[in-house]
């Protein structure tokens, strides 16, 4: 499942004043084409067609501020980093190499 954001949603009301969302979320099944089952999905909500609208797909970050996003990069990081480490030691990797892969990592979710 994927979930989405439709927003500047333009509605068939028929003339009607109907009061409408300009926003809306919605999820679909992976295959589905947001922009063909989304307005079904939409319509099917709120008992009224679409002309058009916009959307994005929504990451499971945007449901989290930039500060605890930044959080749970650092607890990511804090796991990988134990797990690098007991790989290290099974395996007899020397630190150096470790620390250079520590540091992909960090330069990779900064990234990111």
């Amino acid at each position: 499942m994927k979930k989405y954001r439709a927003f500047d949603i333009n509605w068939e009301t028929d003339g009607e004043e109907v009061e409408l969302p300009t926003t809306a979320e919605f999820e679909l099944e992976d295959d589905q084409d947001p922009s063909l089952e989304g307005a079904d999905a939409l319509s099917e909500k709120y008992g009224w067609l679409i002309n058009d609208f916009d959307f994005e797909e929504i990451s499971i970050f945007d449901h989290f501020t930039k500060t605890e996003q930044s959080e749970i990069l650092e607890i990511a990081r804090m796991g990988l980093a134990m797990v690098f480490t007991e790989i290290a030691e099974e395996l007899d990797i020397s630190d150096e190499y470790l620390n250079k892969l520590q540091e992909k990592i960090i330069k990779v979710t900064d990234e990111g």
